[in-house]
C-alpha cells in the first residue's frame, strides 16, 4: 500500500495482511488501579500494574513483536477494540515514513532528519541528482519490493522500487 495510509483501519489492515497482528480474544481488564507500583527503568513515578501492561510485554516476548488487538477489553466500551503495542520495532516504524512528492521529501529531510520512504525508479541519475539536492543517499532497499505501483516520487519516472533514503549527518 503507498504512503500516506488513508486512516488508521487501512494501516492495520496491511499489518494484518504482513501477518504483525495478534487478536487477543480473551477478556483483558483495561483499567485496574488497584495495584499501583514503581514505573521501572529508574523513571521516577507510579503506574497502574494492568492486564494491558503485562498483555505488552507479553506481546515484547514474541518473535516480530505483534500488534495485540483486545477485542474484548473489560472497563472499557465494549464495541470498541484496545489496540496495544503499535510501534515496536523499527521495521515497522520505517513502513509509515513515506512522503508524496519532491517539496515534502526536502521539507522532511530539513525539519525531521531520520529516513524516508519513497517509491523511486532506482535510477544512477536520479540519486545523484537526489544527493546533490538534499544530500540524502538511498540507504535501504527491502527485500520484499513486491509490485511498485505509481511514479518515482522525486524525478516523475516509472517507479521500480521502494527505497529509504536519509542524510548522513
Amino acid at each position: 500500500m503507498p504512503y500516506p495510509y488513508k486512516s488508521i483501519r487501512e494501516w492495520f489492515s496491511e499489518e494484518e495482511k504482513l501477518g504483525n497482528v495478534l487478536r487477543i480474544k480473551a477478556s483483558i481488564k483495561c483499567g485496574d488501579y488497584s495495584n499501583i507500583v514503581d514505573i521501572g527503568n529508574e523513571i521516577p513515578g507510579k503506574i497502574p500494574e494492568t492486564e494491558i501492561r503485562a498483555t505488552v510485554r507479553y506481546l515484547h516476548t514474541l518473535p516480530g513483536k505483534p500488534i495485540g488487538i483486545i477485542e474484548k477489553p473489560v472497563n472499557n466500551r465494549p464495541d470498541i477494540p484496545v489496540i496495544v503495542n503499535p510501534w515496536p520495532n523499527r521495521e515497522r516504524t520505517l513502513r509509515g515514513l513515506g512522503v508524496k512528492n519532491k517539496e515534502e521529501f526536502k521539507k522532511v529531510l530539513e525539519e525531521k532528519k531520520g529516513f524516508i520512504k519513497i517509491n523511486w525508479c532506482n535510477t544512477r541519475e536520479c540519486e545523484e541528482t537526489i544527493k546533490d539536492e538534499t544530500g540524502a543517499t538511498s540507504r535501504l532497499i527491502p527485500f520484499e519490493n513486491k509490485e511498485v505501483k505509481g511514479k518515482c516520487t522525486y524525478c516523475g519516472r516509472e517507479a521500480k522500487v521502494i527505497t529509504y533514503f536519509a542524510k548522513a549527518y
